[in-house]
């Protein structure tokens, strides 16, 4: 676990950390409400090293922004029965991941999602488009999608 100044924090801003190439194992915070991520571009990839290793990952966490991460092609989360990931998230936003390829089944299907924000990340924009999207089905359930398509 994390040292016990960092165990208290709710709100987290990560930004400008241009060189950085992962993303610290942060769900291990136990009463973090809020993180926000920005202007990472070494970041390429975020997989199981930011989730941590605990039995509950982020487990207070309600809101998560990620944006200017120019470089990222692929969110992966593993699936683990015995895991419990995210279970308090209400409000995702990425913006300006040009790259970024798909968002985690877990984080759409298995989160209680209210609001989901995609802007300056064609790709994402065009995988969970109303109607055409090839993935909208994913995204149906969520009150609120806001994108920079015209749908």
């Amino acid at each position: 676990m994390m040292g016990s100044s960092l165990a208290q924090l709710k709100t987290l801003y990560l930004s400008f950390c241009y060189r950085c190439p992962c993303l610290p194992p942060l769900g291990q915070l136990p009463v973090l409400e809020k993180l926000d991520i920005w202007g990472m571009d070494g970041v390429k990839y975020i997989g199981s090293e930011f989730l941590g290793s605990s039995s509950t990952v982020f487990p207070k966490l309600k809101e998560l922004r990620i944006s200017g991460l120019a470089e990222l092609k692929q969110w992966e989360i593993k699936e683990n029965e015995e895991r419990s990931i995210m279970p308090c998230l209400n409000d995702l936003m990425m913006r300006g991941c040009p790259k970024l390829e798909g968002l985690p089944d877990h984080v759409l299907q298995r989160t209680p999602l209210q609001v989901l924000d995609i802007i300056g990340s064609p790709i994402l924009e065009r995988r969970y488009r109303k109607d055409i999207g090839e993935d909208r089905h994913k995204i149906s359930h969520i009150p609120e999608v806001v994108k920079d398509s015209r749908d």
